[in-house]
């Protein structure tokens, strides 16, 4: 049985700290368990895709596309930072020399 709260009375309860009389909750009576009998052991609802599947999706999918934006943003990086190393080895080379 499942009560059903009653919030009528709501301002008394607030105002006294402790009621002078017991109010039970309200009772629905026409609430129903589900049955152990309708179980067969099977998933409840539609069934999910397992760990492994939802893995391979993403390797077949969307890893390559990632891979690729990685990949391009690398290139982009090193190519900034050869300009400046290159000059520091030949100020370095410059060094040497002298």
């Amino acid at each position: 049985m499942k009560p059903t709260l009653d919030i009528r009375r709501r301002c008394d309860s607030i105002t006294l700290a402790v009621p002078t009389s017991r109010v039970f909750p309200k009772i629905d009576f026409n609430y129903q368990a589900s049955m152990l009998a309708d179980l067969d052991g099977r998933c409840g609802g539609c069934c999910r895709s397992s760990f492994r599947a939802i893995g391979q999706n993403y390797f077949a999918n969307e890893a390559p596309q990632h891979f690729a934006h990685e990949a391009a943003l690398f290139f982009i990086m090193m190519m900034t930072v050869t300009l400046p190393l290159l000059n520091a080895l030949a100020a370095v080379l410059e060094l040497i020399r002298i």
